[in-house]
């Protein structure tokens, strides 16, 4: 049986699917349960639909404060240990080659290993949106605590880019005077202030500076 790639959930399916969880929630498998009673969506969808918008226990209040700064700083701790992880089998897998090519005479050069060379991190939002909930007895369901990562992290992007677009408008604004020919004299450092001549003056006199 074909199924819609992107079926729309009706209040009648909505309805089906918690009664089938009454039945069925305490199996393992229980979406795959359910699913075969509503052949049209799969497992994943209806999985995704009852964590995010189905299951009686959500929280539907916004995040607090304490939420939000929990939420990036379990994000943080976990890139950071992914980092450390990555090193240490990065070391390992440069001394083993090291090893490896010393003992049959090669000077290869060292690649880095394919396992490693994905430098997207993906997070478990299961595993945060399970420790929110122990840590604050909420539970908020999975894209709001995405949609939230994902918006701040546009956001520091967002600000970055135009901090180095402002950056880069001003280093092109910067005037360089170049050293003065005969035909336009600078004042030397010994004269009067009231002997100096301005810049601007300088630079508008185009009858007499040739740069």
């Amino acid at each position: 049986m074909v199924r819609n790639k992107n079926p729309l959930f009706n209040e009648e399916d909505n309805e089906r699917i918690r009664n089938y969880m009454k039945e069925f929630g305490h199996y393992h498998n229980r979406f795959v349960r359910v699913s075969k009673l509503i052949p049209k969506y799969t497992p994943k969808q209806i999985s995704n639909h009852w964590r995010n918008y189905l299951n009686p226990d959500l929280c539907h209040e916004p995040l607090g404060s304490y939420e939000k700064n929990f939420i990036i700083d379990w994000i943080h701790k976990r890139q950071k240990s992914r980092v450390n992880v990555f090193k240490k089998n990065f070391e390992n897998f440069y001394h083993y080659e090291n090893i490896i090519n010393r003992n049959n005479g090669k000077n290869n050069i060292l690649k880095q290993p394919r396992k490693y060379q994905q430098s997207n991190d993906i997070i478990p939002w299961k595993n945060v949106v399970r420790d929110l909930e122990n840590q604050f007895n909420k539970r908020y369901s999975e894209n709001k605590v995405r949609n939230f990562w994902n918006s701040r992290q546009k956001s520091i992007l967002k600000k970055s880019r135009k901090q180095k677009q402002m950056q880069k408008t001003a280093e092109q604004k910067q005037v360089f005077i170049l050293p003065a020919t005969n035909k336009c004299p600078l004042p030397s450092n010994g004269q009067n202030d009231s002997s100096r001549i301005s810049i601007a003056s300088l630079l508008n006199d185009t009858s007499t500076c040739v740069f």
